[in-house]
């Protein structure tokens, strides 16, 4: 119907055949450079480990082996942020297989970059199956994490039949 021809032509989701999009990306990827932070905080994925405590069937990890970040790649991981790092601030986002299964790296990187006066914020993707209350207090105090994103799978007995924790 045209109500619903006018709210995707108002909401941007539908253009007529004569509309140049290549134009208008242009104009705005040029506005969004102009109008931009100079000093945004540059962001940093750290994957932790591809070992996880579930076993989801539909993981794209399943069958692979395992591997964990080590001790000596942590350090280099974090010397990186630090000599790479212009504005005194980034975000680190963790993620894994589970990377609560390798909490002892994003201690090493957390500790160095603290310790290198760089201020930093940092997000994780998880299960959320492994925090207790001494994971909890680090993730508070030393990741300074502020955000989680939990894997959720259903309804409790559809989630604990999905993630089919070891």
């Amino acid at each position: 119907p045209e109500e619903v021809r006018r709210t995707l032509v108002e909401e941007w989701f539908l253009f007529s055949e004569k509309f140049n999009t290549y134009k208008l990306a242009s104009q705005l990827k040029k506005l969004f450079a102009q109008t931009g932070k100079k000093n945004k905080a540059p962001i940093y994925e750290i994957f932790t480990t591809t070992r996880c405590n579930a076993r989801c069937f539909y993981c794209f990890e399943a069958g692979m082996p395992t591997v964990d970040m080590d001790e000596t790649t942590a350090v280099a991981c974090a010397d990186m942020i630090i000599s790479e790092n212009k504005c005194g601030i980034t975000e680190l986002r963790w993620f894994g297989g589970e990377p609560l299964c390798n909490d002892a790296v994003i201690d090493i990187i957390c500790g160095r970059i603290r310790d290198s006066g760089i201020k930093y914020a940092s997000s994780m993707i998880t299960n959320a199956s492994l925090f207790t209350k001494e994971i909890i207090d680090k993730a508070t105090e030393l990741w300074h994490l502020k955000a989680l994103q939990v894997t959720l799978d259903g309804t409790e007995k559809v989630y604990n039949r999905v993630k089919n924790y070891k």
